[in-house]
């Protein structure tokens, strides 16, 4: 304790804590601490160590940059190795290596798909329109001008009652006969027998 008296001093710990010069502490040996340990920046278990902290060994700091470069040197060349890779995908795709190639068999996919299309839509109209016309013969089959042209006419009563059978008129009724082409009015002068269905009338 006598020997590490004067670095137990309040001025020496002044002077240190206000040196503006960093200040490595090494009073003694490893297990002996004094008030300067305490002021000062660093403090060295001894005098060897602070003698390494105030000059690191130039070969380990050698190593540790160039253990650096090593490490930036190979992120380097894999960043480059990944863009030249990236690059040569890009440049092999059919729409970089052939721009003019890929517009034209667009074009023409195009072409082919308004062909397609037109075709499809003729062919819907044409089904479309046969089936209008099937439908409209069945139809002008089956409607009573087409049976009137071909000779035969409607008999009604006077109050417009389809007459059906020889029995619903009586002789000397009015009814009315209708054409393809115009009207006519008779009276009925007689009845045959009824399995004959058809009457005997008189144009007035």
């Amino acid at each position: 304790l006598e020997d590490l008296r004067a670095f137990n001093e309040e001025i020496v710990a002044r002077a240190i804590f206000s040196s503006h010069s960093p200040i490595i502490s090494a009073v003694g040996h490893e297990i002996d601490f004094t008030i300067a340990d305490f002021t000062a920046d660093v403090r060295a278990p001894t005098p060897s160590a602070a003698a390494e902290l105030a000059v690191p060994d130039t070969r380990e700091n050698q190593r540790y940059y160039q253990n650096l470069a090593q490490r930036f040197a190979r992120r380097f060349t894999g960043y480059w190795t990944e863009c030249r890779n990236s690059y040569s995908r890009l440049y092999t795709r059919p729409a970089l290596r052939m721009p003019f190639r890929l517009i034209t068999d667009s074009r023409q996919t195009v072409d082919s798909l308004k062909h397609r299309q037109s075709h499809a839509v003729a062919t819907l109209f044409r089904q479309v329109r046969s089936r209008l016309d099937a439908a409209g013969s069945q139809l002008h089959a089956l409607s009573p001008l087409a049976v009137l042209g071909r000779g035969y006419s409607v008999v009604s009563k006077e109050d417009g009652t389809t007459v059906k059978d020889a029995n619903q008129v009586l002789p000397g009724e009015n009814v009315q006969l209708r054409f393809k082409a115009g009207r006519a009015r008779a009276r009925i002068t007689g009845q045959e027998p009824s399995t004959t269905k058809s009457n005997t009338v008189s144009q007035q």
